[in-house]
């Protein structure tokens, strides 16, 4: 699906493999995350929904600790 993968970074004091990470691609970004029960992903899809958004057919919503988000913010 992507011509081109570069592994950014992963969570902070994680161990080898199974890590919270991103990486980046042509146009974006891969989040690779903890997955959410189904509790979880309902109540994010209401709150998408209350803000006309939600999660599509083809989406899914996972948990990131906060420190692979924060780094964006040094990119820039």
């Amino acid at each position: 699906m992507f011509d081109n993968i570069e592994w950014l970074w992963k969570t902070w004091g994680s161990g080898d493999g199974d890590c919270p990470s991103i990486m980046k691609v042509d146009g974006g970004y891969v989040l690779v995350g903890k997955n959410l029960d189904s509790g979880t992903i309902e109540q994010v899809a209401a709150v998408g929904r209350a803000n006309n958004s939600g999660i599509g057919a083809d989406e899914t919503a996972v948990f990131l600790p906060a420190d692979v988000i924060d780094r964006l913010r040094e990119l820039g």
